[in-house]
């Protein structure tokens, strides 16, 4: 990451729950009331390639990565 923080959120209003973050990247996501959400304390992207992938595969668009 070089030492730069990336934000990582799923905007709920988005989001329709397809589940594909949580079988992309499960150590970071997880399912809320059946809609994706990220795992308390992994916030902050750790392996950024992986996110992005992550975010770039929602179907919903509903994962940004920020910072």
């Amino acid at each position: 990451m070089g030492g730069t923080c990336r934000k990582i959120s799923v905007d709920p209003e988005r989001c329709y729950g397809s589940g594909d973050c949580v079988y992309r990247l499960p150590s970071v996501f997880t399912v809320v009331d059946g809609f994706g959400a990220v795992l308390p304390g992994r916030e902050e992207a750790e392996d950024e390639a992986r996110v992005r992938e992550a975010a770039e595969g929602c179907p919903s668009r509903a994962i940004s990565v920020s910072g």
